[in-house]
């Protein structure tokens, strides 16, 4: 398997990170999306990535929470309960918008 590729998506003014994990170079492979929970992207949500494009996936893990810069502090059950009500309205049209990315490209 490749190593990781940083990716943005635009849709509109609203620029979303992703992390790309290519299965093995120059063969056909069944694709995951992978989206984090409320935490977000972390080294354990990526080792996830990893591991799925060494066992033949290629991987794409989207952080629907890079609009805000970070994921929601969720350290907390109270902080969980503010993180979550915060969310619930905007996260299917974030995720609908990610999933609906018109272009991309490889940044790094």
């Amino acid at each position: 398997a490749g190593g990781m590729l940083q990716i943005e998506f635009y849709n509109g003014c609203d620029r979303l990170r992703s992390a790309f994990f290519p299965a093995a170079a120059g063969m056909p492979a069944p694709a995951v999306l992978l989206f984090p929970a409320i935490a977000g992207v972390n080294d354990y949500i990526l080792r996830v990535g990893a591991r799925l494009a060494v066992a033949g996936y290629s991987t794409l893990v989207l952080d629907y929470f890079a609009r805000e810069g970070e994921a929601p502090d969720v350290f907390t059950p109270e902080k969980i309960g503010i993180a979550v009500e915060a969310l619930v309205g905007s996260e299917k049209s974030r995720m609908n918008a990610t999933c609906a990315f018109p272009s991309a490209r490889r940044t790094a």
